[in-house]
């Protein structure tokens, strides 16, 4: 699972941007604000089947603005 919530008074469409789980993509156009209705409201996407070995590797790719990640759970299957 990731956790996202931006703690500052933006605005919807001042923090976009892509996510990558292990080189795979995982969330594209991602605004925090838009999907949470507001900022400083938390947002929960989880993926399933997420390979990991030694590590995991999150990647972000800016739109517009700077990305922002609140926390990551991961739970073995």
């Amino acid at each position: 699972r990731l956790f996202f919530a931006d703690p500052e008074d933006t605005a919807p469409g001042q923090r976009v941007f892509d996510v990558s789980l292990q080189d795979q993509p995982a969330l594209q156009n991602f605004d925090i604000v838009s999907v949470a209705g507001g900022a400083r409201k938390l947002v929960v996407r989880e993926f399933s089947d997420v390979m990991i070995g030694d590590s995991l590797k999150i990647d972000f790719q800016p739109r517009r603005g700077r990305p922002l990640i609140s926390g990551v759970e991961l739970i073995a299957q």
